[in-house]
């Protein structure tokens, strides 16, 4: 099954639709974070992303939970 990759206004848009009061990640950032520092990381999280979805491979020691960003419909 070929996935489509995301680009980085889908992957903003699904970041910015998380709730920003819910309780932190495994990797200690909440939603709060990810839209206080967009301008900062918003990049980096993209291409990470983009990464994965093009070549399903997460860095080792990543929790793959980090990379859950598609939202349930």
């Amino acid at each position: 099954m070929l996935v489509k990759c995301p680009d980085f206004l889908e992957i903003k848009n699904v970041v910015f639709n998380l709730n920003g009061n819910s309780a932190n990640g495994p990797n200690g950032f909440g939603g709060v974070f990810y839209h206080s520092c967009w301008e900062i990381i918003g990049t980096d999280v993209c291409n990470f992303v983009q990464q994965f979805f093009k070549t399903t491979w997460v860095f080792p020691k990543m929790n793959s939970n980090v990379v859950s960003l598609i939202p349930k419909i």
